[in-house]
């Protein structure tokens, strides 16, 4: 069996992922930020010593075995939720408001959150698009005010 060779950088970042944090690389030698992480990470990946999950990176068995250690045993991913929205919140109202048949204009929304317009188009297009995922489309009424909705 072949043994890989690691950096002491390397080697202290998978070593405090399987020993403090469950896998997952949370913790980063002293002084190495920004781009000289992202090239760690990028290094282990190629070598497949860690994997990306989402936003987190987790060390894979090879990464385990890097480090001599035994892989923990393999549980049965949960089940992803998605994303949800506290109630009573600004945007749980937004969003009740794009609920509706005839939908929520800018206006309406300004004034049932106290946001000014460019808040509510910036909460339409990053929060609730991209973020929670949800599909709104915006049609512009006979008065010539557009409304949006959730189809």
């Amino acid at each position: 069996m072949d043994t890989i060779k690691l950096t002491a950088a390397q080697q202290f970042l998978l070593t405090r992922a399987a020993d403090l944090h469950g896998g997952k690389v949370a913790e980063f030698p002293t002084g190495v930020r920004g781009g000289a992480r992202n090239k760690m990470l990028q290094a282990l990946l190629a070598r497949e010593l860690v994997r990306a999950d989402g936003e987190d990176w987790l060390m894979t068995t090879a990464g385990y075995a890097a480090i001599d250690r035994e892989a923990p045993a393999a549980q049965a991913p949960a089940p992803t939720a998605a994303r949800r929205t506290r109630q009573h919140t600004k945007q749980a109202v937004v969003i009740e408001m794009l609920r509706r048949p005839e939908g929520a204009t800018t206006a309406q929304i300004c004034a049932s959150t106290g946001w000014l317009a460019h808040t509510v188009r910036g909460a339409l297009s990053g929060t609730l698009r991209k973020k929670l995922r949800l599909a709104i489309i915006s049609e512009k009424g006979a008065d010539g005010e557009r409304a949006y909705r959730i189809v």
